[in-house]
């Protein structure tokens, strides 16, 4: 019972160490509505709709300065239903976003799952509006007229400094489809991703190159487009 004890009052104490030592934060989007839909020829509809604008999310993060422009985060994130409580993806503890990145003079350098460079989720995608995004312009969205990038598990990324506005972004996703990373390299489906930004003052731009190689099926598809 006192061994038990003290170990308990050990963990507690290093547990209060790690805290302090570090900044945590805890996060969330609650995103719902009850919503009246009418097709034309069909009776209406009233329902609880999720993620109306943003999602409901929660998630962890955290950054610890080891000085000398060394940074060291984490960021663990998790989509669910309002109105239920449901994950979005039961698969998942953090479908959304679970990464660990380390800052540094040279760069930023990240690993884990997250969002393509032109996915428009996650803390490293670089996608921004445009004219053509707003309903002032156009009824539609960006997501109708390109192919975006998804959330990918097994993300290897470095981003550049920046440099008066501008930084380069490199991404590679390794085992990135059904079957993950348990197959040799030359049978697992791969991501590479390479992007420009932009942004100074109220200038921003990107510009980016994704390419998916399945190996599965064997296909190769690649896109390039800008945003302003």
């Amino acid at each position: 019972m006192k061994k038990s004890a003290f170990f308990a009052a050990l963990l507690c104490a290093v547990s209060s160490g790690a805290y302090a030592a570090s900044d945590v934060t805890l996060y969330g989007v609650v995103d719902g509505a009850v919503s009246v839909s009418k097709v034309k020829g069909q009776a209406a509809r009233v329902g609880f709709d999720n993620g109306i604008w943003a999602g409901s999310r929660f998630g962890i993060k955290g950054n610890e300065d080891l000085g000398s422009g060394y940074n060291l985060g984490f960021i663990l994130e998790q989509g669910f239903k309002t109105f239920s409580g449901d994950a979005m993806n039961s698969s998942k503890a953090f479908a959304r976003q679970s990464t660990l990145s380390l800052s540094t003079p040279f760069g930023t350098f990240a690993a884990g799952r997250t969002g393509g460079l032109s996915s428009d989720c996650g803390t490293y995608n670089i996608l921004h509006g445009s004219s053509l995004w707003t309903s002032y312009y156009s009824t539609g969205n960006i997501y109708g007229t390109f192919i975006l990038s998804d959330r990918m598990d097994n993300v290897l990324l470095y981003n550049t400094p920046d440099m008066n506005g501008s930084t380069v972004h490199f991404m590679y996703s390794n085992g990135m489809g059904e079957n993950g990373d348990e197959q040799k390299w030359s049978k697992d489906d791969h991501y590479y991703g390479v992007g420009y930004e932009y942004a100074k003052g109220r200038a921003l731009f990107s510009a980016m190159w994704e390419m998916y190689d399945h190996k599965e099926h064997n296909l190769k598809s690649s896109q390039i487009f800008t945003m302003g």
